[in-house]
């Protein structure tokens, strides 16, 4: 079994994905909103076909075990 992506619930995508290019390498990859503006999901990839799907939570910070991601 291949894992496509993962995605990991964030309180700020912007910040996150700086975070995973400046330090670890990996490359935005795209990004998108849903169509009821309610989620911007922004990708990163390291390259070796791990990427990692951001959800921006809008500034949510506290989560419970098992809701960071999806």
């Amino acid at each position: 079994m291949d894992v496509i992506h993962i995605c990991l619930n964030v309180s700020d995508a912007d910040r996150i994905a700086k975070w995973y290019t400046e330090e670890l390498g990996f490359e935005q990859s795209w990004e998108f909103t849903t169509d009821d503006g309610t989620a911007r999901n922004v990708y990163v990839s390291d390259g070796n076909g791990l990427e990692l799907q951001l959800s921006d939570t809008e500034g949510e910070d506290e989560f419970d075990a098992g809701t960071a991601w999806d």
